[in-house]
Parts: C-alpha cells; structure tokens; sequence
C-alpha cells in the first residue's frame, strides 16, 4: 500500500516532547479544491501536525511563520488523556464534586500526523508574514484568498496525419 504525504504550509506552532519535534503547520488550499472559507476575503487553513522523531532521518529548527514543504508519511497514534488534562487544556474553569478524581477518568483518543522523513524551506512572502499571527488553530492563522492560478496554456499539439480511406473495394 501506498502511504506517502506531501504538504506544504506555514508553522503556526513549535514544541517538542519526549525528543520528537513537532510542528503544527497551517496549510491553504489550491484553487481547484473545495473552499474552506473563514469569511468573503479569507480562506481558512487546514492545520496538520508534523513529527520530527528525534531518531528520524532529519531534524529541524523552525520558528512560527516558516514555510515549508515536507515529505513523509501518515501514522495514527491512539492514546489516553484523562480528564484533569482535558480541563487544564479546555480553558475553562470548572468545578468538580470533591469526591471526583480526574486524573481517574480517561478517554481514548486518535490523532493523525505526518512523520516527515525530509522537507524544504520555501522563503516567506509578505503575505504569509502578515497571515500568521497566532500560534494555534485559531481564526488568527488566516490569509487573504489570491486569485485563482491563470487557465492553462495550450500545449504545441502534435498533428496525426491524415489516413486516406482506400476506395477500392475487395
């Protein structure tokens, strides 16, 4: 099977654990993809995350607002997260009976990343200077739609002779 991943995008974030670099990379879709729009003027990213294991074929330092194109693959990790880690990252104040533990209450998870095995740093444009603000996936990590790519061009194309159709029949 075939398990290979292109993507290219702007680093909206930065972290490392356990060795692993990751990189969460705000990625705008081609013209000819369904929109995905965040208002009339501005398209809204795709957010993917990025692993660089510290064992992997390549390292990389990298800094919000980056552009780059990696090469790699899909992996799905499952894991645990219990419910005093989903408080403390949900932003919420919540108050809990004092006979409830919530390091004790766990859910599964799944999430989806690219294990990059090598990528290229493409040099920032104004604009991606400028759509970058943030550092999560939150309606700050924008840019300004762009006309769409001009039509193609026509290609030189290569005439096929004519075939005579014989008359004579046998």
């Amino acid at each position: 099977m075939i398990n290979e991943a292109t993507l290219e995008g702007i680093v909206t974030k930065v972290w490392v654990y356990n060795g692993d670099t990751f990189l969460r990379l705000a990625s705008y879709r081609d013209p000819d993809l369904p929109e995905y729009k965040l208002d009339n003027n501005r398209d809204h990213a795709d957010f993917v995350t990025v692993r660089f294991p510290k064992d992997g074929p390549v390292q990389v330092t990298a800094s919000t607002g980056d552009h780059l194109r990696v090469h790699g693959f899909i992996q799905s990790r499952d894991y645990n997260e219990t419910l005093a880690a989903f408080l403390k990252d949900s932003n919420h104040q919540l108050s809990l009976p004092v006979d409830v533990d919530p390091t004790k209450y766990m859910a599964s998870r799944s999430m989806n990343e690219i294990i990059c095995r090598r990528f290229v740093r493409l040099p920032r444009t104004d604009q991606q200077q400028a759509s970058v603000k943030g550092n999560d996936n939150s309606a700050e990590g924008v840019a300004v739609k762009q006309d769409p790519l001009p039509p193609a061009q026509p290609v030189n194309e290569v005439k096929q002779p004519k075939v005579k159709k014989s008359s004579k029949k046998s």
